[in-house]
């Protein structure tokens, strides 16, 4: 057959020539052209994915500036937009997908939003917190998933408001107390659940990071390794997987690390030079509710053993950049006179002493033996304060 073509092709003009081969060259580029795209998308993924974007409407608010606040390789980031004509837009550099807290100048609250893909949203000038997810399925998803965590949230809300109302009496804070342990034991057993459910769905990639230290090293190697690969691919998992290492690491060495750090007045507190037998470092923040929920706690226990078992360092991570003067006004203002370190999560050298100490969570706090620097206990959750107290209350037993 190749014989009787090639005396064929000798008789035909040169178009008629191209309008034969002309076919199968195409044929054979496009067949590469689209082997090749297989090729990216099965085999880099994160090449082939698109980066999400999240676009918002205002009905009548302009020149002004929204912010979105996200938890990123190992550290948070702030990227800003400008309103115009009643519209914004946030286009990021990363393929994966973002949970994130987005502000707006002018408008009072925040507004917790999952971005996928493009991501569109309604915002709500009245009640911003109540704005509507109008776009992105799988940003759908999250909002009908995490509706339980808001009411939760909201609840936690206001109960804390109510516990520090000049108007309630004791026996009625000690009821907002007890409903405020419940609740927040209720949102940490949705997290749990979900997370040992779906081990295929990034959202428990994001709810694992809130409740990171309530686990122990086995557990979070267990789930871990439970992941979907599509879930590993995503940045948060390797951020976690690391700190899962040094979390192993530190749980074999259990020592603190910087053991020195810079007061508000600008002297060194040096561990070394602790007299006390334990070192509580509390790190928190005073946009934080939950931090700020704890204090009179955190008061309590060192008002007990601050003269004999225990000092207490406060590390604050100042996410809105508070003045210096402001904050030194609030811890005034609520009676914490012990140290105090400021940092502000923006700067590269305090983000690298809060990756230090392994923090990503707020509050979290850490007892330490001054004369070992072990690391006794290290939890963030306000039950953690009692198995504090009752661990101090052993050890002044035993003596």
């Amino acid at each position: 057959p190749f014989d009787l073509l090639n005396k064929k092709l000798v008789n035909l003009e040169i178009f008629e020539i191209y309008m034969i081969v002309a076919p199968a060259f195409l044929y054979r580029v496009l067949r590469s052209s689209l082997l090749l795209l297989l090729i990216v998308f099965f085999c880099f993924p994160a090449v082939a994915q698109r980066a999400p974007e999240l676009h918002g409407s205002l009905p009548t608010l302009s020149r002004t500036k929204a912010y979105f606040r996200y938890f990123e390789d190992g550290i948070w980031n702030v990227d800003s937009a400008e309103v115009n004509l009643g519209q914004f837009r946030f286009r990021f550099s990363k393929g994966d997908d973002k949970l994130g807290i987005l502000t707006i100048d002018n408008l009072p609250g925040t507004f917790s939003v999952y971005v996928s893909g493009i991501t569109k949203i309604q915002v709500n000038e009245n009640q911003f917190w109540k704005s509507k997810v109008v776009a992105s399925n799988k940003s759908l998803e999250y909002v009908r998933i995490n509706t339980p965590v808001e009411a939760l949230q909201d609840s936690l809300m206001y109960l804390n408001k109510l516990k520090f109302s000049l108007s309630r009496d004791a026996e009625l804070r000690l009821t907002d107390s007890l409903l405020i342990d419940a609740y927040t034991r209720q949102l940490y057993q949705y997290k749990f659940q979900f997370i040992e459910a779906h081990p295929s769905s990034e959202f428990s990639l994001f709810y694992l990071n809130d409740v990171w230290s309530l686990y122990s090293p086995e557990q979070l190697e267990r789930i871990l390794n439970r992941f979907s690969d599509s879930v590993k691919r995503h940045n948060l998992y390797e951020f976690l997987f690391r700190k899962l290492k040094k979390k192993q690491q530190l749980a074999v060495s259990k020592q603190i690390t910087p053991s020195k750090f810079t007061l508000l007045d600008g002297k060194i507190f040096d561990i070394d030079s602790v007299s006390t037998p334990y070192l509580l470092i509390n790190v928190w923040g005073t946009w934080c509710g939950p931090c700020v929920q704890e204090l009179p706690q955190l008061r309590d226990l060192y008002n007990r053993y601050g003269s004999t078992s225990l000092t207490v360092l406060s590390i604050a991570n100042e996410i809105k950049n508070t003045p210096k003067a402001d904050f030194i006004k609030f811890i005034e203002s609520h009676s914490l006179y012990w140290q105090h370190v400021l940092l502000y999560g923006s700067q590269v050298k305090h983000q690298t002493i809060l990756n230090s100490l392994g923090i990503n969570a707020y509050p979290t706090n850490i007892l330490i033996h001054t004369k070992t620097k072990k690391i006794v206990l290290v939890a963030d959750t306000k039950l953690f304060l009692k198995d504090v107290d009752d661990y101090l209350q052993k050890i002044d037993s035993i003596r």
